[in-house]
């Protein structure tokens, strides 16, 4: 940098300090902060399709939404393996609400639509009724928040038993595809109700034939191809019901350098 460049530039750096003082003098309540759009909170709650999420080696659902959402929307995470309504209900004031989102993904079913005899499985209408308690709780407690409910996806039997003999176990099913559309239908139907956009999971990895087989890795979890599908799907119903929160709608936080 030459001399005379090197002036120019001292003269510029003093020139914006000198306005940015003169700006405060003029304006004291006012920050430079507060001028600057805040983050979103998105916040996904639900089983570990949920929580393996955030897994970038299987190309995680939620890390496409974290990349789409870049400087935009902070992604909050709450999948819990193993879970299902029943328990989601005991535990959503403190994981959800408590984080005060401004979009909430509500994402159980897959454990719940196990067989009878698997201490995870809650019944059909057991199922409706804790799915009715946790909106209850979102509509009533974060009543700004928008709202989306994602059906359990579609499950691959002839998978469940290969990957159980393998593991040296029975290979006795305790998940059918037919049971898991039975849940899927209970959140379509609830928000058909209640007005609650619904990604359809279990439709859009192909539930009603063999080609689920393509998003699914084990039979239950979802692999590479089923994450971007699911993102995609998920993405494509924020984009229609909730335009305020795509990537285009949304400034980014803090101006570009």
């Amino acid at each position: 940098m030459s001399r005379r460049s090197g002036i120019y530039y001292a003269a510029g750096v003093v020139t914006v300090l000198t306005l940015l003082t003169f700006k405060r003098l003029l304006f004291p309540g006012e920050s430079e902060a507060h001028t600057q759009p805040k983050r979103k909170k998105a916040l996904f709650f639900g089983d570990s399709i949920t929580q393996h999420g955030l897994n970038p080696s299987i190309n995680g659902w939620l890390c496409q939404f974290a990349d789409w959402w870049t400087r935009r929307v902070d992604v909050i995470n709450r999948g819990f393996s193993g879970y299902n309504s029943r328990w989601g209900v005991l535990i959503v004031d403190e994981v959800v609400v408590s984080e005060n989102p401004d979009i909430v993904f509500v994402f159980f079913g897959a454990n719940d639509a196990v067989d009878t005899w698997v201490g995870q499985h809650v019944p059909l209408v057991e199922y409706k009724s804790n799915m009715e308690k946790i909106f209850d709780t979102l509509q009533t407690k974060l009543p700004k928040a928008k709202l989306v409910i994602i059906t359990p996806p579609p499950i691959w039997e002839e998978k469940l038993e290969e990957m159980n003999r393998a593991k040296g176990r029975h290979p006795t099913l305790d998940r059918t595809n037919e049971r898991t559309l039975q849940y899927a239908n209970v959140c379509k139907d609830l928000g058909a109700k209640r007005g609650i956009p619904v990604v359809d999971a279990w439709t859009s990895m192909e539930g009603n034939n063999v080609n689920r087989a393509n998003f699914l890795s084990d039979g239950l979890h979802l692999n590479s191809a089923g994450n971007t599908k699911l993102f995609k799907a998920a993405r494509a119903v924020v984009s229609r019901y909730y335009p305020e929160f795509t990537q285009e709608a949304l400034p980014m936080h803090m101006m570009e350098w």
